[in-house]
């Protein structure tokens, strides 16, 4: 237990550089070997680097205990890597003044678990996670897009979602509304000429 009471006293950034890395490897192999991958000791905050199926654990921990005691999930983003998704929460705690970062990898059918109960802004941030990757979080009440429109296709931030997306929008005149149609590229062969003006002047005269 000692590895989490003191912890949050190092986050200070000038405590950073005092012995950290025999710190961590000592008590972190000793204590979390289970829960934790690693960790990851930045200038002025940390990365815990988590199994997604102990999230919740950590997020429970992290909201309840004293030493940590952060009351704030103040974001929440993803990245994608083609096969494997990367999950990042930034914690904030306002009495102890320093942010921990909390690092998670899923596959493409893996579910992480919604921490809406710990913290209630998970609820839109996690919304918006879904809406531009795709991601699903289990036990969330109200998970439905937030920043596309309805009828959607596709995830925006999505490695294989294309550049262009599938349909563009034209105001129409006569019917005076908004009209979402598939997006058509067209190849028209087209003749270019490379010269400067300059020689088409002196051919022309």
């Amino acid at each position: 237990m000692l590895f989490l009471v003191v912890l949050p006293f190092f986050a200070h950034k000038n405590l950073m550089a005092f012995g950290y890395s025999a710190f961590f490897f000592i008590l972190g192999q000793w204590f979390f070997q289970k829960y934790l991958k690693g960790i990851l000791a930045k200038k002025d905050h940390f990365i815990f680097f988590v199994a997604t199926l102990h999230m919740k654990f950590f997020a429970a921990f992290f909201s309840s205990s004293f030493f940590y005691n952060c009351n704030m999930l103040i974001d929440l983003f993803a990245a994608d890597f083609f096969r494997k998704f990367q999950i990042n929460y930034c914690f904030l705690s306002l009495c102890w003044n320093f942010r921990l970062f909390t690092r998670i990898t899923i596959f493409l059918f893996t579910l992480p678990f919604s921490l809406v109960f710990f913290f209630k802004s998970a609820d839109w941030l996690e919304r918006e996670v879904f809406d531009l990757f795709g991601i699903r979080f289990i036990h969330h009440g109200d998970l439905k897009r937030l920043l596309t429109d309805y009828g959607f296709l596709g995830h925006p931030l999505r490695k294989i979602f294309p550049l262009v997306g599938f349909l563009e929008y034209r105001f129409h005149d006569l019917l005076k509304t908004i009209l979402g149609e598939p997006v058509v590229l067209w190849q028209v062969f087209r003749n270019f000429s490379f010269k400067h003006f300059w020689f088409h002047w002196a051919a022309a005269k």
